[in-house]
């Protein structure tokens, strides 16, 4: 199979978009442990106000009241996490040596090289734990908390990016695709 090459000049919106799908992937595990939270707090509210042991019937809505609040806490939580996050990104973005830096990749069956004016680097395939293709482009990632996102508008044809994929599914460990 033929290598495919890549060109792109990394960005902070590039950035922003990786660490979007790279969430996608633990937002499971967090709606989990709100799950289970929002279960337990249920299950004590409910529990908590047997007739055996509310002596006033107080209980019930100062219960009701700090789970609206702990709700309430959570949907404020979540979009200012993400605006928070965004903010934080685009100013730690301007101070790496890569930032808006002409980056070349070339996808091959041994690998990934990858060049800039500043670095150089051959990874093999085995490195990463899993590679996801996005809508957006490519994530690859040597664990649950770094990732590497080639845009998709760095491929010259819809072809690269369909080979890309076939190599992706061919040698990486753990391959999927979203949609």
């Amino acid at each position: 199979m033929p290598p495919v090459t890549a060109h792109f000049r990394w960005t902070v919106e590039d950035l922003i978009t990786g660490r979007k799908y790279a969430m996608k992937l633990k937002r499971g595990r967090l709606i989990l442990i709100i799950g289970v939270a929002v279960a337990v707090f249920s299950f004590s509210l409910l529990s908590g106000n047997h007739p055996k042991h509310t002596s006033h019937g107080n209980h019930l809505s100062a219960n009701l009241v700090i789970f609206g609040i702990l709700l309430g806490a959570i949907l404020i939580a979540v979009p200012l996490g993400k605006f928070t996050g965004a903010m934080i990104i685009r100013r730690q973005f301007a101070k790496r040596p890569d930032a808006n830096q002409e980056i070349a990749c070339e996808f091959s069956e041994s690998g990934i090289a990858t060049s800039s004016s500043n670095a150089k680097s051959e990874i093999k395939w085995p490195a990463f734990y899993k590679v996801l293709a996005t809508p957006a482009g490519f994530l690859f990632m040597p664990n649950a908390q770094i990732f590497h996102f080639i845009p998709k508008r760095a491929f010259a044809s819809p072809a690269d990016i369909e080979t890309l994929k076939t190599l992706a599914r061919q040698h990486a460990t753990d391959f999927k695709e979203l949609k």
